[in-house]
């Protein structure tokens, strides 16, 4: 199994290399990494496009673009990239943050695009959170985020919405760890709690149900 797999295209990006997949308008994107909005350096780069005919060619993009409200931090790593990302109303609802530890992603911003080089930042009402999962479930999309208000306190909240706008929280959790996944089963919610390698948290690798008896009734 396996052994049939062929090279069918090349990604002309920052670093040859292919981090994410997504769909949007009816083609499929492959993306590499990209520069913010900076002073420095040229932010303008490629994704591939494939189209349905399976028609290939390079489509050039721009990082302040894609990655609306992301600046250069002199001192910083200057590589992002868009991480998990789903398709609702004809839209791409995606993260976007720093390239980290290889293929990991330092969380920046939650973001809406509708075409290429067409998005804007979603601001969530904790304007401090930052996102790290996103699910669609029945006409709605969760996103998971954290914020850290000490080295040993994050809150994590799950915030819904129906119209890409409007963003309500609808569950929240204080933990010594961020959450860094999540998934829902049978309107059961849970978390798979993450760590990072500076500071690594003994309940990294926990997963943690909340029962949708204890999920407001706005997320029904």
């Amino acid at each position: 199994m396996g052994v049939s797999w062929q090279k069918f295209a090349n990604i002309n990006t920052f670093g040859l290399r292919a981090y994410t997949l997504f769909e949007l308008g009816g083609k499929l994107y492959a993306s590499g990494m990209m520069y913010p909005a900076n002073k420095i350096w040229n932010d303008k780069t490629n994704f591939l496009e494939i189209n349905a005919n399976l028609e290939k060619k390079d489509v050039v993009i721009y990082g302040n673009k894609i990655l609306p409200g992301l600046t250069y931090q002199q001192g910083t790593v200057p590589y992002n990239k868009i991480g998990k990302n789903v398709n609702f109303d004809n839209k791409l609802v995606y993260i976007a943050g720093g390239v980290f530890n290889d293929g990991q992603l330092l969380p920046k911003s939650l973001n809406v695009m509708t075409a290429i080089n067409q998005a804007r930042r979603v601001i969530l009402p904790d304007a401090k959170a930052l996102p790290t999962d996103l699910l669609l479930r029945d006409g709605k999309v969760y996103v998971l985020t954290y914020t850290l208000q000490n080295k040993n306190l994050y809150i994590n909240r799950v915030y819904q919405t129906t119209d890409l706008i409007n963003w309500h929280e609808i569950l929240r959790f204080n933990q010594d760890t961020y959450a860094k996944s999540f998934e829902e089963h049978e309107g059961d919610f849970y978390f798979g709690l993450g760590t990072d390698p500076d500071v690594v948290s003994p309940s990294s690798g926990k997963i943690l149900r909340v029962h949708r008896n204890d999920i407001p009734v706005n997320s029904d």
